[in-house]
């Protein structure tokens, strides 16, 4: 698919066939895909111009993350099954709304089992040998080749933010408890948060527009003295070209007149570390063996043996980590009183060799407990050719004005030399 094409083309049959043929093509090789059959696709796009619809986004192709219901399509959770799986009756709500305004849900795209750490098939577009991350794989994936220019993923602990790193694509997670998440499978409720894939900042606001209807409209802002707060996490070990990434981006907001400094937040996020897992374990426990125990003698050791270890986690234990994440949240936000944006790694480094591993989401964690909104920029690719970036953090509640700021330090910080990758 010719990546000039602006999205609303898809409305055009020529477009349409593109498309078509841009999956067909590439799909054997990345397997984004866990549900996309062409006759449906032809069907829907048949409604969509006898309703001559004309939403905010119509003619958007969007990939849909399998762990949410789809009207028509069935919803697998990255579960290996004996036979064939109903299709869902009904939309989830935040596809529902992407309906409402034109948008066009294409497929269900490869999710890690559970949206956890059991990897798909996915491959990472830009060389088949290195993870996509997860747990929304295939919905980086298949932006990041662009067969589609949209997709709908979830984070519960950086199963957006690092997926987007890894691929080299813009991913955005809300404010947690914006998006509404009736008709997706939950793991945690606690840090279940809908989130989504696109090929650039600007598009991910057009659907912010549409999922966060009641946010607030955006400060106009200009690089020149945006309050900008630099996080290293060194104790996590980010690789030398992350932090060369990390450089680089403060260089060049320093050159525009940004305001930047540097906040040390060690010893906040090793708490906030550990008591993401306890919370996430423990209600992963309780959701996972109640509502999905017909499929325990499906799953993979790996979620079994995490759903055993979350079972062992006391009441009393979990309501102190609920506890522990409030008291440094206000700590936080006081230290941040006067910061309009945190910069910060979105993963260790480049997507790592191997896809037995949807790698680690160290980076992540403490902003998915928090329930902050993140977004991973693409800025340039490693020695190797992979996707590095940065990733930016706003405060609770200010997804758009977030939005706004990173569209404005993209273009500050964005070195790419090649945006689209296509094996």
């Amino acid at each position: 698919m010719n990546a000039t094409n602006s999205y609303e083309d898809l409305r055009d049959p020529d477009i349409h066939s593109q498309l078509l043929d841009h999956i067909g093509r590439h799909e054997p090789t990345v397997q984004a895909w866990a549900w996309f059959e062409r006759d449906a696709l032809a069907r829907t796009l048949k409604e969509l111009k006898a309703r001559a619809q004309e939403g905010s986004l119509s003619g958007l192709a969007v990939g849909i993350k399998d762990i949410i219901d789809v009207a028509g399509m069935p919803t697998g959770n990255g579960v290996t099954q004996n036979a064939p799986l109903p299709c869902a009756d009904a939309d989830a709500d935040c596809v529902a709304l992407l309906r409402e305004a034109g948008a066009i849900p294409v497929g269900k795209t490869v999710t890690a089992e559970m949206a956890y750490a059991h990897p798909g098939p996915t491959s990472n577009p830009w060389n088949p040998a290195h993870t996509p991350g997860g747990s929304s794989s295939g919905s980086a994936a298949a932006v990041a080749c662009r067969m589609v220019e949209a997709a709908l993923g979830t984070q519960t602990g950086g199963s957006i933010i690092r997926p987007a790193a890894y691929c080299g694509t813009v991913g955005f997670k809300p404010t947690y408890g914006l998006v509404p998440m009736k008709g997706v499978t939950g793991v945690s409720q606690r840090l279940d948060t809908l989130g989504w894939f696109t090929t650039n900042v600007k598009l991910a606001d057009r659907i912010a527009q549409v999922l966060l209807p009641h946010q607030p409209a955006p400060s106009p802002i200009m690089i020149d003295g945006l309050r900008v707060a630099r996080v290293d996490a060194l104790h996590a070990g980010p690789n030398a070209e992350t932090v060369s990434e990390m450089d680089m981006a403060c260089t060049r907001l320093t050159e525009n007149s940004a305001n930047l400094s540097l906040l040390s937040i060690e010893d906040e996020w090793n708490t906030l570390t550990t008591a993401h897992k306890i919370i996430m374990f423990y209600e992963m426990a309780r959701s996972i063996q109640t509502t999905h125990a017909a499929n325990w003698s499906r799953f993979s050791t790996t979620l079994r043996a995490t759903c055993e270890q979350g079972a062992g986690i006391s009441t009393a234990d979990y309501h102190l980590a609920l506890s522990t994440a409030r008291s440094s949240e206000a700590r936080l936000l006081h230290a941040l009183q006067d910061t309009d944006v945190i910069l910060t790694p979105s993963a260790k480094g480049a997507a790592p060799r191997g896809l037995k591993s949807t790698g680690e989401s160290t980076f992540n964690r403490i902003w998915t407990l928090l329930g902050w909104p993140a977004i991973h920029l693409p800025t340039a690719q490693s020695p190797e050719g992979l996707p590095l970036g940065v990733q930016l953090i706003g405060k609770p509640g200010a997804d758009r004005q977030l939005l706004l700021n990173a569209d404005q330090i993209h273009q500050c910080i964005d070195r790419r030399t090649v945006q689209i990758h296509v094996i």
